[in-house]
């Protein structure tokens, strides 16, 4: 199992729309992504929190991915 980082990336100090404080320190997740999900899911996951923004994937490529095509072809 791979532990993951996110980095948030973007944003200054106070820029959100009720004045928080988003910063730019990264966010740290102490869990891995549990084995004994679908491996469709754990790569949709993986490609969706990686750290390289460069390499994240965008709102876009994760429409496209196999496991939220075959959800949303399945319905509710």
């Amino acid at each position: 199992m791979t532990s993951l980082t996110y980095k948030k990336t973007g944003f200054s100090r106070g820029s959100t729309r009720d004045g928080g404080d988003i910063g730019s320190s990264p966010i740290y997740f102490d869990r891995a992504i549990p084995s004994s999900l679908p491996p469709e899911l754990q790569d949709f996951l993986k490609k969706c929190l990686t750290t390289n923004e460069h390499s994240r994937w965008t709102a876009t490529q994760q429409l496209e991915h196999t496991c939220l095509k075959m959800q949303l072809q399945k319905g509710p």
